[in-house]
């Protein structure tokens, strides 16, 4: 890792492989269990947790860090010509490759650092390092790209603004004055569905890049009530039912990142690896401060 050049951006796959090394380390000193969490309830002070197997464990904290999943919509679903490709599966030139050939148009839904990705990928990569070039490339968006700005101190659009190696295709290729021969754009007009009946039957593919949801949660139960309107607190993480908080109970991660606020007034919610640690380290104590575990 200290051999990457630390001005630019560089490759998910040192990340991932760190996060990798350090769960393994981790795992060797913590007691640890692998299993789907079914229920947990909350009864005179501690939680009582439900795996699928049937143990049950019992803890004062509990924290929810279960990640999200790519949006998936159903527009395309009255065109029986358009199949969808999973998100997941654009990211990753050598899938991708196995998806989409020459005579597909593909729908990209989308203009976040996400869906330009997934545009640079069926309009540069492929057929420079595959052989395979897609018939044509339609995005559908709601409004401009918007870009990071870099200010004194601080970052204009965090979270918010395409980045690095997204920003720079972006720029020439998107916002260029030149584009990119297989790329059209398009803006949805006043009623999308008007848009939609255009676009959609000359597609053969889509691609929804419109954003990620929380992975659906496990049941929650309080003095015997089941918790309704499940949210949480963009300042520390605390999970709430019906706007109140709840006890021992917390959300981290990319389900339940940090809300914050920018010097220019902005309110964003910072998801980002860095800024997940960061944040961590600066609310988990205070979860722990009267407990004995968590």
């Amino acid at each position: 890792m200290r051999d990457i050049q630390q001005d630019i951006g560089c490759h998910l796959s040192y990340a991932s492989d760190a996060i990798v090394a350090v769960t393994q380390s981790i795992l060797k000193r913590v007691q640890h269990v692998k299993a789907k969490v079914e229920s947990i309830s909350r009864d005179q002070n501690r939680w009582s947790v439900k795996l699928s197997d049937g143990k049950i464990f019992s803890t004062e904290n509990v924290a929810f860090c279960t990640g999200s999943v790519a949006r998936n919509l159903d527009l395309h679903k009255k065109y029986p010509n358009v199949k969808c490709i999973d998100l997941q599966d654009t990211f990753s030139p050598t899938k991708l490759s196995n998806l989409v050939g020459s005579e597909d148009t593909v729908a990209v839904l989308g203009t976040s650092h996400s869906g330009v990705l997934v545009l640079r990928n069926l309009c540069s990569i492929l057929p420079d390092d595959h052989g395979i070039k897609v018939k044509a490339v339609k995005c559908v968006s709601k409004k401009p790209l918007l870009y990071a700005e870099y200010m004194e101190g601080w970052i204009k659009n965090d979270n918010t603004g395409l980045k690095l190696t997204a920003a720079d295709w972006a720029r020439q290729h998107y916002d260029g004055e030149a584009g990119h021969p297989l790329l059209q754009k398009i803006t949805l007009g006043k009623t999308e569905e008007d848009t939609y009946k255009v676009v959609f039957p000359e597609c053969t593919k889509i691609v929804y890049a419109v954003g990620y949801d929380r992975v659906k949660l496990p049941t929650i139960t309080l003095n015997g009530e089941e918790c309704q309107n499940i949210s949480y607190n963009g300042k520390n993480g605390q999970i709430t039912s019906n706007n109140n908080p709840v006890q021992g109970l917390y959300g981290f991660g990319i389900a339940f990142p940090e809300l914050k606020k920018y010097p220019n007034g902005a309110e964003e919610w910072a998801v980002g690896m860095w800024k997940f640690m960061d944040y961590g380290q600066r609310v988990i104590p205070s979860w722990t401060k009267t407990s004995s575990n968590l």
